[in-house]
């Protein structure tokens, strides 16, 4: 498999570690971090990459913060041989597959600005951000997140990541990732993106004083953002009438008498049609 020129980590081994780690701890939500999936994009085709997968397979196994640690480890020297490491941050049903709409939870809103992040917004909002790597004139494209106080339905949170995106970067923002399944960089790891390695790292870190929790309809708001609560949708469909009752005595002894009464030859024709 060939991967891109691998980097020197050694001088930042354990900070782009700790990084990881916080990344994984304020995610996916450990300890269902299990089904975060991490894969490497290379040529063109993505491939899990084995450190990380047999990591998240062993978190069974082993405790809370051996498991993290075990976790951020590979996903950093992974990407330290050459790959560019992505994962899923929200927590999957299943090691083998990432399905749409099918995660655990979905405990925040996230965006993917192709673009320069407006950081006014972003630390307004209280939001977490992660510089993807790339920039335009000096200023970094990122990964937001906005932490929410409860899980939210497949349609609520695509909403509010589609929202969450235009409010940030307009039409730089990545329409395609509103979805659950959806993979994005982590801070710690670095970008091959361009051929000339640069380091994904945090803009806005989880333990950041300004970083706020939203209640689901609050943020909807912040972002003119309108949620349909089934409770409140209009036009629905009136319920069909009950059908009528059948006698159904007085119709078996109408065919009967049918049947007596018919011709010689023709006594099923009624009871064929009935």
């Amino acid at each position: 498999m060939n991967v891109h020129a691998p980097t020197d980590p050694t001088t930042t081994l354990t900070a782009r570690e700790s990084d990881a780690r916080l990344w994984l701890e304020t995610l996916p939500h450990y300890p269902e971090v299990r089904g975060c999936f991490a894969f490497a994009l290379n040529n063109g085709v993505w491939k899990e990459v084995p450190p990380i997968r047999l990591g998240v397979g062993d978190l069974a196994r082993i405790s809370d913060d051996q498991g993290l640690d075990a976790l951020a480890r590979g996903i950093v020297r992974s990407s330290d041989e050459g790959f560019d490491v992505y994962a899923c941050p929200y927590p999957q049903p299943r090691h083998t597959r990432r399905e749409k709409a099918a995660a655990l939870a979905r405990m925040h809103a996230h965006a993917d600005i192709d673009g320069p992040v407006n950081m006014d917004r972003a630390r307004a909002l209280g939001l977490v951000l992660v510089g993807s790597g790339s920039e335009t004139d000096g200023q970094p494209h990122g990964h937001a997140y906005a932490l929410l106080s409860r899980s939210v339905d497949p349609e609520h949170h695509a909403a509010l990541c589609r929202g969450l995106g235009k409010h940030l970067g307009g039409e730089k923002a990545d329409a395609t990732k509103h979805s659950d399944n959806d993979v994005l960089r982590i801070p710690g790891t670095m970008n091959y993106k361009r051929g000339e390695a640069q380091p994904v790292r945090w803009l806005i870190r989880p333990d950041w004083e300004g970083v706020r929790t939203w209640e689901p309809d609050e943020l909807a708001h912040a972002l003119g953002v309108e949620l349909k609560h089934a409770e409140v949708v209009e036009n629905a469909a009136a319920p069909s009438a009950p059908a009528p009752v059948v006698n159904v005595s007085a119709r078996l002894e109408g065919l009967a008498r049918e049947v007596r009464e018919a011709p010689h030859g023709e006594g099923n024709s009624r009871l064929n049609w009935a």
